[in-house]
């Protein structure tokens, strides 16, 4: 299942590994963020050319960033293909992924993409 091209993404206190790959032998996916620990079958963050989630126009790219937490939380910023805006943060658990914020810019070596407000919780005052 697994092709050339893995890389590492992150890993936590509980074992499991976040890696993005090539993905060998599944008829037009090419390449997907998994989560898995050894000895278990890996979890399909997303896959590219899957549809983006709670009706958002669009289709999971590639991943740009991911970063995985202990309890096996996923965020991560993917390029978008025919959507309304190029790239996306998402947050990622069991039930699926969540969009969070949303470039209104194309990355360049020149300028920062900006990114749409979302909300954050303060977790402590000092």
């Amino acid at each position: 299942m697994y092709g050339s091209g893995i890389t590492l993404r992150g890993f936590n206190d509980n074992g499991k590994v976040l890696f993005s790959s090539n993905v060998a032998g599944i008829g037009g996916i090419t390449r997907a963020l998994f989560l898995m620990a050894v000895g278990e079958t890996a979890d399909v963050v997303f896959y590219q050319g899957q549809v983006l989630p709670d009706g958002l126009t669009g289709q999971f790219s590639q991943t740009q960033q991911a970063a995985l937490n202990n309890s096996n939380a996923v965020a991560f910023l993917a390029a978008i293909q025919a959507g309304t805006a190029p790239n996306g943060w998402f947050l990622w658990n069991r039930q699926g992924a969540r969009p969070r914020s949303f470039s209104t810019e194309t990355p360049s070596s020149a300028a920062q993409p900006r990114y749409s407000a979302a909300p954050v919780r303060r977790l402590h005052s000092g």
